[in-house]
């Protein structure tokens, strides 16, 4: 029997009063594509994105709907329903996303007929506050150490949170839908240039930061006509924009509030350089989606910036205010044919998300 065929698969797909989400259907899908053995979605009721259960039933995807899976209660109820899905499918491995998932599955998997490996991927964790950062790391690493077999970390900067869980850790990087990929071109860049930060407006998102760096920005290039949009919402919202108008940029600062995903890929396209001046990124779906869609992204050195944007060749990283501003001058004054060049760079190297790749990594990574 060739190997793929041994891997029978659990795959939970959903997140905490989400349930399944579009990024783990687009996983789920790729996964059906690569001719994956057998392969099984367990999720709670809600779907992110309207259709979602559809789409699972348009592919062929099995799956098996827990009710009430993505809430914090009846823990026992739940571990007692999943352990049924596993008697009954009989995985060799099950992937979980939340710690949430991860203490159902450890739990379930206690007796000693339920043999299958336990793939966590760190989807994210408090990274702003210190206290809660260092706490965090803590619960998350111990439940790790007891019940995960392997370890997936989206980012070098991920892997490196959890050290002493290095043998058990590989670095596989999240995928990006494939509408990105069909909306990508080359930026016009005989307009002037625009700026844009997608983002919810929290402590360490930064966007005061961002104001400030472009109000010095225009002022070093005497810039008449350059925007910054700002999208999100969140609980410093109105401080920023009050922020804005004390410095005089009503007009050049575009706060769009919460908009879709359409609307995003619509802002990328109008837009040339995509800034990203938060103090951490689990992954960083803001540098990846706009690398893809061949945008020059100039971002602090976070995330998956870390991992694949070289300075200065395919987007530009920084560190202060002032470094800030320095890039977004160089930025605005390169001719045309170099900007082509860093933005076609960007595109390549967006290709690493596919989730057609991501998947094969993720399978590579369940078999072993």
């Amino acid at each position: 029997m060739e190997p793929e065929k041994k891997l029978r698969l659990i795959h939970l797909a959903s997140s905490h009063l989400i349930g399944l989400t579009n990024q783990e259907l687009q996983l789920a899908k790729a996964y059906r594509k690569s001719g994956l053995g057998s392969i099984l979605i367990v999720t709670g009721e809600n779907e992110q994105v309207s259709g979602s259960f559809s789409q699972l039933k348009l592919n062929n995807i099995p799956y098996q709907v827990i009710s009430g899976f993505d809430h914090h209660q009846n823990f026992f109820g739940l571990v007692r329903e999943f352990k049924r899905v596993i008697s009954k499918f009989k995985p060799t491995t099950v992937s979980v996303n939340t710690n949430w998932q991860l203490l159902i599955v450890g739990l379930s998997r206690l007796p000693s007929l339920n043999k299958f490996r336990i793939v966590y991927t760190v989807h994210g964790f408090r990274n702003n506050s210190r206290f809660k950062s260092v706490v965090a790391r803590f619960l998350i690493g111990l439940l790790l150490f007891l019940f995960a077999d392997s370890i997936n970390a989206p980012t070098r900067y991920v892997r490196d949170e959890f050290k002493l869980l290095g043998y058990k850790t590989k670095t596989i990087p999240l995928g990006e839908d494939d509408v990105f990929f069909e909306n990508s071109s080359l930026p016009d860049f005989s307009t002037p240039i625009d700026f844009c930060f997608p983002g919810e407006f929290r402590k360490g998102k930064n966007q005061r930061l961002l104001v400030d760096a472009f109000s010095q920005f225009l002022e070093k290039t005497k810039n008449s006509q350059s925007k910054l949009y700002l999208c999100g919402s969140g609980a410093l919202f109105h401080e920023v924009v009050d922020h804005a108008k004390k410095l005089g940029l009503n007009g050049r600062v575009i706060f769009t509030g919460q908009i879709g995903r359409k609307e995003m890929m619509e802002l990328y396209r109008r837009c040339q350089v995509v800034i990203v001046p938060t103090n951490s990124e689990t992954f960083g779906h803001c540098i990846a989606e706009p690398l893809i869609m061949q945008r020059i992204v100039i971002s602090k050195p976070v995330g998956v910036a870390l991992d694949c944007i070289e300075h200065g060749k395919n987007g530009f990283i920084f560190g202060t205010q002032k470094d800030l501003v320095d890039q977004m001058v160089s930025v605005a004054s390169m001719d045309k044919s170099e900007l082509e060049r860093i933005s076609h760079s960007a595109g390549e190297t967006g290709r690493r998300f596919r989730w057609a790749d991501v998947a094969k990594r993720n399978i590579e990574e369940l078999m072993s």
